[in-house]
């Protein structure tokens, strides 16, 4: 038996700067920690940063791996003659296995104001990339913070290159994790299967064994 224990911070000083982002228009999941520790830990020793990838079309949620190699401009001569060879690892899982889910789909670019444009095919699909290792935290936290019981954490998001929330709520303290996200405009070489294959995968899974139909789906892929 083994005691874990969260150090946390309090703020004394009323007066000072908190980082605060919107969730006004923003897209929102709300899941149990355990079901994104479980897509996440299989990445987390791969690479320090992963793509979080929301499908609204198959309503599918997909997590995998990201190197320098799926950024669209390479400056880095030697990362770019190895990223062919690199191997991806993804989780995948579908918005029945979520709490809540729901995706903003009637964005129109000429309504989204600001320093980062939407990608033309947002309402569709958003891609966040993000550093791991701060949301495992706070995913590990909310899981082990009531003894007995677990808290629900919410991810609001817009899309890549604007900023994503994770927030916990408890009966006696909030915490919130604000996170940058890689902008959009680099992932155009970002690699991943195919969400068409993965549906099909899941459908195929579900009709020999309708019990089994909401098990993860991870897949290890080669990058091409």
């Amino acid at each position: 038996m083994f005691t874990v224990v969260h150090r946390i911070p309090v703020a004394q000083d009323a007066n000072r700067i908190l980082a605060t982002v919107p969730k006004e228009g923003a897209s929102e999941i709300i899941a149990s920690p355990r079901v994104l520790l479980k897509m996440l830990e299989p990445l987390y020793k791969k690479s320090p940063e992963v793509a979080f990838i929301i499908n609204n079309v198959y309503k599918i949620v997909t997590a995998t791996t990201f190197q320098h190699g799926d950024a669209h401009v390479l400056s880095n001569a030697l990362l770019n003659a190895s990223a062919p060879s690199l191997l991806k690892t993804e989780t995948c899982i579908s918005v029945e296995e979520l709490q809540e889910f729901e995706f903003r789909d009637d964005r129109n670019e000429s309504d989204e104001a600001g320093a980062v444009p939407p990608p033309t095919n947002v309402n569709h699909e958003v891609a966040l990339v993000f550093v791991a290792k701060e949301a495992k935290a706070l995913l590990q936290f909310a899981a082990q913070a009531i003894p007995n019981d677990e808290l629900l954490v919410s991810l609001s998001f817009h899309w890549g290159g604007k900023p994503m929330l994770l927030e916990v709520k408890g009966p006696s303290f909030s915490a919130q994790l604000i996170m940058a996200t890689l902008d959009h405009k680099l992932l155009g070489g970002l690699k991943r299967v195919n969400p068409e294959a993965v549906a099909e995968r899941r459908a195929s899974a579900s009709s020999r064994a309708p019990g089994n139909a909401n098990n993860d789906y991870a897949a290890v892929a080669a990058a091409s």
